[in-house]
């Protein structure tokens, strides 16, 4: 027996295709899909915007600095700013070289300024009478710069006295009123140096003075209680009636002086 695929049993009558719309679960599948369709192609507008907020997000967040502890295994890379920093320099500790102290008399004097470069010979005095009167004249070197017997040695305080001819005998110290504070000298004792920086330049009358304006000249080769070089001698080149006197210290011990 032939059964055909249409049954002439009146449950399955032919339906008319658009039928299938009436059901609900139909409707509820085709919801889903729009819903589904709906968010495929807003996912597909707005993929290229997020991506940029995300791409930049991330690039300012690599730019700031971090404060993350780094792993142990890991290698630390200098920050540009560690990179440009420069190593601190050791820097030693400057000491000031003590003065050296000499043990007998100077031997020998140089005043660049005036091209002075003489040996120093040590003198002595002697007791004349001069209006009656006994006067102490000291001895004055030739062709050298004279040291005053009894002052003091280079290095210790006290007053150091050097004095020499301006016109006659070697006239070592014929410029000696060009010197000026600031201007340098050096002694020797021996081969070891001792530096003075002039302070005060003087120019004084001694000849046809009171024995009171000669005293107070006088009080410049006394001796003193810092240390110091004393250079004394005549002036003018003719008729030497007056004195320059020159006051030198050490560099550490420089005062303020004048030119007069």
């Amino acid at each position: 027996m032939m059964h055909s695929l249409f049954s002439n049993d009146p449950q399955y009558e032919e339906r008319p295709a658009w039928r299938w719309l009436k059901s609900p679960a139909t409707w509820a599948v085709c919801c889903v899909l729009i819903l589904m369709l709906l968010y495929a192609v807003r996912q597909q507008a707005s993929g290229p915007g997020l991506g940029n907020n995300v791409t930049e997000t991330a690039v300012q967040v690599a730019a700031l600095p971090t404060s993350m502890d780094t792993p142990e295994d890991a290698t630390a890379t200098p920050t540009p700013a560690q990179a440009c920093m420069p190593t601190p320099a050791v820097t030693a500790t400057a000491t000031s070289t003590p003065r050296p102290v000499a043990y007998s008399p100077p031997t020998r004097i140089r005043i660049p300024k005036i091209n002075v470069d003489a040996d120093v010979e040590e003198v002595g005095y002697e007791i004349k009478t001069e209006n009656g009167k006994r006067v102490t004249v000291w001895n004055v070197a030739a062709f050298a710069a004279g040291f005053h017997r009894g002052s003091a040695y280079p290095g210790h305080p006290g007053n150091t006295i050097i004095a020499a001819h301006n016109n006659i005998r070697g006239r070592v110290f014929r410029h000696l009123v060009d010197v000026l504070p600031g201007d340098d000298i050096y002694l020797y004792v021996g081969e070891q140096e001792f530096h003075y920086i002039v302070s005060q330049r003087l120019l004084m009358q001694e000849k046809h003075m009171t024995e009171e304006i000669r005293r107070e000249n006088a009080r410049w080769i006394e001796p003193t209680s810092d240390e110091r070089l004393t250079l004394i001698s005549c002036w003018p080149f003719i008729r030497p009636d007056y004195r320059v006197v020159v006051i030198a210290f050490p560099p550490q011990e420089q005062q303020v002086g004048s030119d007069s």
